[in-house]
Formats: structure tokens, C-alpha cells, sequence
């Protein structure tokens, strides 16, 4: 058995043993603090990014501003389409949008004002840069003329009061006897704009007569003059065939006996009335 007996290291081993451990502690104290260097140099990355962000938030912030109260971008024209019944000077009263910034113009709140004029049906806004609106409109189509008075208004199919203008061609008239006299945008009673409407298509063919003005009271309902001829009292359109047919009986009946009646009634078909 061999035993190994410790040897004292010389004084040249023992100093260059502690140069080297005096190398190994530098290197580990330098990669202790490259961590923190780069932790450091990354903060101030962030910092400089913000920096240059809210400059440019600024910048930007500046340009919308003048964009906004530039006088290059105010609403300097108008253009109005498509209206006939409305003046053009009505339309732009309505959309109120001269002078405003054409980034501040909010087309739905437009469109809203100019449809409450009771003769439009829709409006396209469009806005052009620099400083241009353009107003398409879709007016409703008169139906009829409606009387009230000495006062005359036109009507559409829905009975919606459009105004007092002139139509572009002649309409039926119903002459409402009982008033007032409607406003625009009102709805006149819907039931006598359907009767005449059934009226108008069912006449000419049943009886031979093509009417172009009628009376409505809602009394009564709606009634025909026809030259010449008895007063002929309809009340609405239900059971309109059943109607035309009693009076078609009723009529040639008073006719076989000679009577010139003043007026037919046949608002209850069961129980025709004449006198």
C-alpha cells in the first residue's frame, strides 16, 4: 500500500494561483453589471420613444386644430337636387350648413333637418373637401288635391300634407267639408285617400263614370256628384263591389219607375237609401 504525503506549493505557485482567482473574480463582477448596463440603456430607449411619441401626439394634435378653424375648409356652396315642390331656398334654410367646417358637418343631423320638411321623402348629403355640400332629394308624389276652405294643399298617397304649392299636373280634388284646414306634415284621414283611390280605379268601369273631384266629411264619408246625376254617398271602401252593385240595381230600378232621385246612399248595401 503506497501512502501520498501532502507537499508544501512553492511562493511562485501560491501568487500566480491568486492572480488567477483575482482574473476570475473581475470577470464574474463584470458579467454581474453588463445586465444592469443593458437594463439601463433600455429604460432610456423607452423613454426616448415616449418622448418623440408625445411630440408627435402634438404635432398632430396642432395640425387637427388648424384643420378644423381653417377658413379653406368652410362650407362655401350648396347644391340642391331633385326638389320640385321645395324651393332650393327652403332646402338650404333647413340643412344649415353654410360656414360650418367641413370636418364638423355631421351628415345624419343634416339629412335629419331637411326631412323634416314635410315634402321630402329622403335626402343623400355628400360631403366634398374643400368646402362643398351636395343635397340630393327624394320628394313624395302628390296624390291628390285636398280643399279645405279656400285653401288648397297637396297630398301624397299616405296622407301625408306636403303643402300649398302648385302641382305639376291636374289631381283629383276631395273637398274635406268638414276642417280645419291641415298643416304640412299632418296626416289627413287615411280612410278617404283609400276610398277615393278605390273609387277612382272602380267607376269608370262599373258605372261609367270617371270623377276628378269628390266630398268627404266624417259624417258622411266620401261622395260623388256626377253631372246631371243624384248625389251618390259611399262612406269608405269596404264592401266596395257589394256597393256598386246595389246602386247599379238601385238606379235601374228608379229608372224603370220614372224617379229622379236627389241622392243614393249605399253605405249599408243591405239597406240602400234614396230620396
Amino acid at each position: 500500500m503506497i501512502h501520498r504525503q501532502w507537499v508544501p506549493r512553492s511562493r511562485a505557485f501560491q501568487q500566480r494561483a491568486r492572480i488567477l482567482q483575482r482574473r476570475t473574480e473581475r470577470l464574474r463582477a463584470a458579467a454581474d453589471e453588463r445586465p444592469g448596463a443593458e437594463t439601463g440603456g433600455h429604460r432610456l430607449a423607452v423613454v426616448l420613444a415616449r418622448m418623440l411619441g408625445l411630440v408627435a401626439l402634438l404635432a398632430l394634435s396642432g395640425l387637427l386644430y388648424d384643420t378644423a378653424t381653417s377658413p379653406e375648409f368652410r362650407i362655401r356652396q350648396v347644391t340642391v337636387s331633385g326638389n320640385h315642390l321645395l324651393t332650393t331656398d327652403e332646402v338650404l334654410a333647413a340643412a344649415a350648413v353654410q360656414g360650418t367646417n367641413s370636418f364638423w358637418v355631421r351628415r345624419s343631423e343634416v339629412a335629419e333637418r331637411v326631412q323634416r320638411l314635410a315634402a321630402v321623402r329622403a335626402v343623400d348629403v355628400r360631403v366634398a373637401l374643400p368646402g362643398r355640400v351636395d343635397l340630393l332629394i327624394r320628394e313624395r308624389t302628390p296624390y291628390v288635391s285636398w280643399q279645405s276652405g279656400d285653401a288648397i294643399f297637396l297630398v301624397d298617397v299616405d296622407g301625408i300634407v306636403l303643402g300649398t304649392q302648385t302641382p305639376e299636373q291636374p289631381l283629383i280634388v276631395i273637398h274635406d267639408l268638414d276642417g280645419p284646414a291641415p298643416e304640412a306634415g299632418q296626416r289627413v284621414d287615411l280612410t278617404a285617400i283609400r276610398t277615393v283611390a278605390a273609387l277612382t280605379q272602380a267607376l269608370p268601369g262599373a258605372l261609367g263614370l270617371a270623377p276628378s273631384e269628390y266630398d268627404y266629411s266624417r259624417a258622411f264619408g266620401v261622395e260623388v256628384q256626377p253631372p246631371g246625376g243624384p248625389r251618390l254617398r259611399f262612406g269608405t271602401e269596404e264592401n266596395l263591389d257589394v256597393k256598386l252593385a246595389t246602386l247599379a240595381a238601385v238606379q235601374a230600378e228608379l229608372s224603370r219607375e220614372g224617379t229622379r232621385p236627389q241622392l243614393i246612399d249605399v253605405r249599408f248595401p243591405q239597406r240602400p237609401y234614396f230620396r
